[in-house]
């Protein structure tokens, strides 16, 4: 798992950091105003009618208040930790899983196969060692659920302040080669756009990508999608691995983000 995380779309969570509260909270702000398509004038009565005197009640239709409930609600800020995704959120077949120690123990055998490998682009093995170098610092800064049927199939849903969850594309497509003990190896991935529609939510984002491993012969493609947007100040991704219905990534990723939005 490890490995297609690495090589696939690079959406790799990203550690927070303080600087970033003054940027949640200019985003949060952008977004109250975001949706309300019928917005009334902020000034009172019309053009030929003249503005009541202060403290004075107007009569008749009352002026529109000003901003919109729902928009007002979605600059509440709130904080991932508690909006993450729970047990009770799993889908059918899925409940939640501890990565843990297999985490590390995949990420040492990655290591161990990039070492091995010579990677093309050239300057795509260092992206990929940088990756890995963050991973833990990530895991501070981002909240994160993972759930597993048991088997093949995974998806890990995280959740962190404005610019720590966004999708990086570079090196999403590279191929890498060489010889572990003895046998020719090749690894190849390829990430693509797929469409996805999200409501209330800002820089929504499919990527689908597949990673072909090769092993004298012996191939084997583990797909991968992520979806990725930015609600309230906060950005979320749901990536799935393996044949995870996008159906069902998507409703993880609307309630996650109905989650963030308060």
């Amino acid at each position: 798992m490890a490995l297609t995380l690495l090589l696939g779309a690079g959406t790799g969570l990203t550690a927070c950091s303080d600087d970033s509260s003054d940027d949640q909270e200019t985003t949060t702000a952008s977004s109250s105003t975001t949706g309300s398509s019928s917005a009334a004038p902020s000034g009172s009565g019309t053009p030929d009618s003249p503005a009541p005197e202060s403290g004075d009640a107007p009569e008749g239709d009352a002026p529109a208040p000003q901003g919109d409930g729902d928009a007002d609600q979605a600059a509440t800020p709130v904080d991932p930790a508690t909006a993450i995704l729970g047990p009770d959120d799993a889908p059918a077949g899925f409940s939640v899983s501890d990565p843990g120690q297999a985490q590390q123990q995949d990420m040492a055998e990655t290591q161990q196969v990039l070492d091995a490998l010579t990677v093309t682009p050239p300057e795509c093995k260092a992206v990929l060692q940088e990756r890995m170098a963050v991973g833990d610092a990530a895991a501070a800064g981002v909240s994160t659920v993972t759930y597993s049927d048991g088997g093949q199939q995974a998806i890990v849903v995280g959740a962190g302040a404005s610019g720590t969850n966004q999708p990086d594309d570079q090196c999403s497509n590279l191929t890498a080669e060489g010889d572990m003990g003895g046998l020719p190896v090749s690894i190849i991935s390829k990430a693509e756009d797929v469409p996805v529609n999200l409501d209330g939510v800002e820089n929504v984002r499919g990527i689908r990508s597949t990673v072909t491993t090769d092993i004298a012969g012996q191939k084997n493609a583990v797909n991968q999608t992520t979806i990725t947007g930015t609600v309230n100040g906060n950005d979320f991704s749901v990536t799935g691995m393996g044949e995870v219905s996008q159906d069902v990534l998507l409703g993880l990723a609307q309630t996650q983000a109905d989650r963030l939005r308060g």
